[in-house]
Parts: structure tokens; C-alpha cells; sequence
């Protein structure tokens, strides 16, 4: 008896850890595309920036 109602309940509530996985997924592959389509002269000139204040 208490078997079935559990697992109905689980059976709702799974949707979220797999909603939350696939946004995951998701926004981790849009972030791995956007970098690897940035230009090497943007790199670069991103890496420089810590150390252009840093002259005294």
C-alpha cells in the first residue's frame, strides 16, 4: 500500500533532477561552443588584461 504511493510520488518528483541535469548539459555545451568560436587575438588580449595595471 504505502509502496505504490511512494512510488507514484517519486515518479512525479524525478522530472526535476533530470530537468536540471539537461539544463546543465545545456548550458554547459553553450558556454564550451561560445569560447571555442572566440578569436585568438580575443584571448589573448583578455589574458593581458590582469597585468596591464601592474607597471610600478
Amino acid at each position: 500500500m504505502f509502496q505504490a504511493a511512494f512510488r507514484a510520488q517519486s515518479d512525479a518528483l524525478l522530472i526535476w533532477p533530470i530537468a536540471g541535469l539537461v539544463l546543465f548539459v545545456a548550458v554547459f555545451l553553450l558556454n564550451v561552443i561560445v569560447i571555442m568560436r572566440r578569436s585568438k587575438e580575443d584571448i589573448a588580449a583578455k589574458s593581458r588584461l590582469p597585468l596591464e595595471g601592474d607597471q610600478s
